[in-house]
């Protein structure tokens, strides 16, 4: 029985990030004005490197759950 479902919560957090990207493109095709601009570059871009190192810790933390789930 697994202890927790890393790669279900992965999956949902790179479906939602694509999502927003989807989203982001439309509106970003409407609202171009240096509001916009300072939005993407102070929200939207920051997320991209961050979710990257999140994937990268919860592959992580999926790995040592699967090795302590084997181990008891």
């Amino acid at each position: 029985m697994a202890i927790c479902d890393f790669s279900g919560s992965l999956a949902r957090l790179k479906d939602s990030f694509d999502t927003l990207q989807v989203a982001w493109t439309e509106a970003s095709s409407r609202w171009d004005d240096p509001s916009s601009r300072r939005f993407y570059k102070e929200r939207l871009a920051p997320l991209e490197p961050t979710l990257r190192r999140a994937a990268s810790v919860i592959q992580r933390l999926a790995e040592v759950a699967a090795q302590a789930e084997r181990e008891c």
